[in-house]
């Protein structure tokens, strides 16, 4: 009976939760062991009425329970994944759109052919540009064609598809009146 006091007090003795009611406490349950142990071992006889008042009395008092407060549990929230967005051409500060070709040389000379020849028309007065032609026999500042060149001019907006190889984007796809276009393009040119 002694050890069942005694486990029983041992086991309210956890629920103690500041260092000082543990020391207090835990000095009271070695002292009821110890009294336990020196005690005789059968306890003494309790008669009907008196039962509820002597195992009461035999308790030792047990501590205050501390009030934990419980973390609150953190939302979580899940957003679906986003979608992956189709690459479209993008056009650069002089051409409004993607040029391909079948390599990057020919992208970047065409590119920078139609750059100047735009800022030529636009920077240029029209009598110095017609003296030039009549002195050359041709407009050097006209826009060359990119299919004299086995290129393609796609417009800025028209979805690409786009696959990498050796670091360089190689794009395909129709544009806006159903012509198909295949070839490298510069990465700029590309909107991802």
């Amino acid at each position: 009976m002694t050890r069942i006091i005694a486990a029983a007090a041992l086991a309210t003795a956890l629920c103690a939760c500041t260092s000082q009611q543990y020391a207090q406490f835990n000095q009271r349950v070695e002292d009821s062991i110890s009294h336990a142990l020196t005690t005789q071992a059968e306890p003494p006889r309790i008669v009907d009425g008196e039962a509820e008042a002597a195992a009461e009395s035999s308790l030792p008092p047990s501590p205050v329970p501390s009030v934990t407060i419980p973390t609150p549990i953190p939302r979580v929230t899940f957003t679906p994944k986003p979608r992956v967005k189709q690459p479209i051409a993008k056009g650069g500060d002089l051409v409004d759109g993607a040029i391909v070709c079948p390599s990057l040389d020919e992208v970047i000379w065409l590119y920078n052919r139609i750059g100047s020849a735009r800022v030529a028309r636009t920077n240029m007065p029209p009598q110095n540009r017609q003296l030039v032609m009549l002195q050359d026999g041709y407009d050097p500042w006209e826009e060359p064609d990119p299919a004299d060149y086995r290129c393609q001019f796609v417009p800025a907006g028209t979805p690409m598809n786009v696959k990498w190889e050796g670091g360089l984007p190689v794009v395909s796809g129709k544009t806006a009146d159903g012509r198909p276009f295949a070839g490298i393009t510069n990465p700029v040119m590309i909107d991802r």
